[in-house]
């Protein structure tokens, strides 16, 4: 008799939960919908715009080994959904072929210097005259977009540092006093020489 009471009571619990779901309103099920179509928008955010505009070319003034890199910041950095949080600098030796990461900047920078090392049997070697191919990445928050692959770029050394023009123009103004003051000499010309307390006391001597 017991085990009847037992088994009455949890249909009579299978029953009204089945009522109590048929009986749910529709509109009820379908603002419960919306709600979870409304999250998913939310997660998932569209990735940041990729940045434009990159060219890369042999870095001034170096050793040979290094290449600069500069883009267009994202229309998302700064403005736009706000979400670049830094940017990834790629490279590769063919525009089709498989890059590798050379270097972040943070938001907001728009260049990088791509510096190798100039032994052979360095890993990080970046030979002078090959061609290599940039493509720079802007990151968000798990999301990212890829700019276009830039013109090919090569490495090569100056025979002059422009940085040291001072130097030059310094040792050139010289040079060439000396010059003057010698042909002077060389002509008879008295040329006044300022005194030197020492050396006087020493030829007195």
């Amino acid at each position: 008799m017991t085990i009847k009471r037992v088994f009455g009571v949890k249909f009579l619990l299978i029953l009204l939960v089945l009522g109590s779901l048929l009986l749910l309103p529709p509109g009820r099920c379908a603002a419960q919908e919306g709600e979870q179509a409304e999250v998913s928008e939310e997660t998932l955010a569209p990735p940041p715009a990729p940045p434009t505009d990159v060219r890369a070319s042999d870095t001034p003034n170096d050793n040979g080994h290094s290449i600069t890199v500069t883009w267009t910041l994202s229309v998302d950095d700064g403005a736009g959904l706000r979400n670049v949080v830094s940017y990834e600098v790629l490279r590769s030796d063919a525009p089709d072929g498989e890059f590798e990461v050379r270097g972040l900047a943070p938001a907001g920078e728009g260049s990088f210097e791509d510096k190798g090392a100039k032994e052979r049997g360095d890993a990080n070697y970046l030979p002078a005259g090959v061609d290599f191919y940039y493509k720079v990445r802007a990151k968000g928050d798990g999301l990212f977009s890829d700019s276009e692959v830039s013109a090919p770029a090569h490495a090569y050394g100056q025979w002059y540092h422009t940085g040291k023009s001072p130097v030059v123009v310094a040792v050139l103004a010289f040079s060439t006093f000396a010059l003057v003051f010698i042909t002077l000499a060389r002509k008879g010309k008295k040329l006044y020489i300022r005194p030197l307390a020492g050396i006087e006391a020493v030829d007195e001597a």
